[in-house]
């Protein structure tokens, strides 16, 4: 288990330090190599490995209508290497459940100044754990 530092917001795990940055899109400017390298990162896990084809870009770099001001990017950095990234997008504004994947919830998705939504969740594949299904576990 890791120990957290929290004036540094930094995690110390196995020997390596992993850093959560937390990036509102209304800052992304300051960050703009960090956030491309991200959005590689994104299109890499959602059109090259899952094979969401409606999402390739040429520049290789996945990005929809919600990055926008409103989103708020967080980035797990191990040392240099991106290893994980999710998006928030507050709910009081268009988001994917109430514009593009509509027909999801049976009912109005929940709304709220605090109620975001929580996509693009992804972790390289290097840093995902594997563990046997129920039925393949001994003793």
């Amino acid at each position: 288990m890791g120990r957290q530092h929290a004036q540094l917001g930094l995690v110390y795990i196995a020997e390596e330090f992993s850093m959560l940055m937390v990036i509102p899109g209304s800052d992304v400017s300051r960050h703009s190599a960090l956030m491309t390298r991200a959005h590689r990162f994104r299109h890499n896990i959602f059109v090259g490995e899952k094979g969401w084809e409606e999402l390739r870009q040429p520049d290789g770099c996945e990005r929809d209508r919600f990055d926008d001001a409103h989103a708020v990017h967080h980035i797990c950095l191990r040392g240099e290497e991106i290893v994980g990234y999710q998006r928030l997008l507050p709910t009081t504004r268009p988001h994917l459940l109430t514009d593009v994947l509509t027909g999801l919830c049976r009912r109005a998705p929940p709304r709220g100044p605090r109620v975001f939504e929580w996509t693009r969740f992804c972790v390289a594949q290097s840093h995902r754990e594997t563990r046997p299904l129920s039925g393949e576990m001994r003793n």
